[in-house]
């Protein structure tokens, strides 16, 4: 994904607003190093920094219909606003160390935030819902992965599972679960939970809400295999190839309230952490002087960021 920077304010559109994404370098280059042609090093560069060029970025994606990554504004705001947060509890990002798994556990804080949701209409529960997968894809999740408390890490793996379900029941309620459907990334984004999960351990109990997304699909018309997201077609190959009969049926059943238990799921999660959705392990958040006792150099690395900006979140760390 693009610098920070690229979420400004200088660029006013629409909350709900579809706009283009850059393809993320991952992507990019697992195609490219499994086309036949592969292109060297310094083309790779030099196509995905072309998407940071020019007017492409966050243009109306009725510029540019050939083109499969894209989202609400909402999403990106949230996106960038997300990526500051995980550098915010990384005390590397300050010159600083705190003790090991500190910005694992910031990595879980910040997540955990994200299933809090402080609106309820369907545009923007799935803005929260694709920003998360996009956030998931693109941060460095090792230092959450090594936490060392794995059975509650594992299962938040499954509580993200649960609440992608419950985006897309909800969806299914809303009439929006569909081929032609105004929730248009929504192929895209089911094909990036499919793979962020793809890459976990196998975890076989966290990680059984994965087929019923590829049953999602198929109700809904979907193919995956066209979602933008390079090997999503093999993603859906390998789970079908897991299940007894070699395939996944469409979802059957009608859409109901909580039909995958959301709230349970949220309750058991909160009943771990005492201070569940906290921003204890904001750095940007705490005193001058716990900041300076903990940095390297004794001195509080946001020393010269006044106080005023500070708690407005003013921050952007090199």
């Amino acid at each position: 994904m693009p610098p920070k920077e690229v979420h400004s304010a200088s660029k006013k559109h629409a909350t709900f607003e579809y706009l283009t994404l850059p393809r993320p370098t991952h992507d990019f280059e697992k195609e490219a190093n499994e086309a036949e042609d592969s292109p060297d090093e310094d083309e790779s560069d030099e196509f995905y920094q072309a998407q940071f060029e020019g007017d492409f970025l966050q243009e109306p994606i009725a510029k540019h219909p050939e083109h499969k990554w894209f989202a609400f504004w909402q999403t990106w705001k949230l996106l960038c606003d997300w990526q500051q947060a995980a550098d915010f509890c990384d005390p590397d990002s300050f010159g600083m160390y705190v003790y090991d798994d500190f910005a694992g556990w910031g990595l879980q804080e910040c997540i955990e935030r994200m299933k809090e949701r402080d609106e309820d209409t369907v545009k923007h529960m799935w803005a929260v819902t694709a920003a998360m997968a996009h956030w998931l894809m693109v941060v460095q999740l090792g230092p959450w992965m090594g936490c060392d408390d794995a059975e509650r890490i594992s299962e938040t793996w499954g509580a993200i599972g649960t609440m992608f379900l419950t985006a897309l029941n909800e969806l299914d309620r809303a009439g929006l679960l569909k081929a032609d459907s105004p929730i248009k990334d929504l192929p895209l984004v089911m094909a990036i939970y499919l793979k962020w999960s793809a890459d976990l351990d196998e975890m076989e109990d966290e990680l059984s809400w994965r087929p019923n997304v590829i049953a999602y699909a198929k109700k809904a018309g979907i193919d995956l295999a066209t979602s933008g997201l390079f090997g999503a077609g093999e993603l859906v190959s390998a789970l079908e190839e897991e299940e007894e009969s070699g395939e996944i049926a469409p979802l059957s059943g009608q859409a109901k309230a909580d039909r995958w238990g959301w709230k349970k799921t949220l309750a058991s999660l909160k009943k771990r952490s005492a201070k569940f959705v906290g921003r204890e392990l904001d750095i940007t958040k705490w005193t001058r002087a716990e900041r300076a006792r903990h940095a390297f150099n004794k001195k509080d690395p946001l020393a010269d960021i006044p106080e005023k900006e500070r708690k407005a979140g003013n921050i952007r760390l090199a």
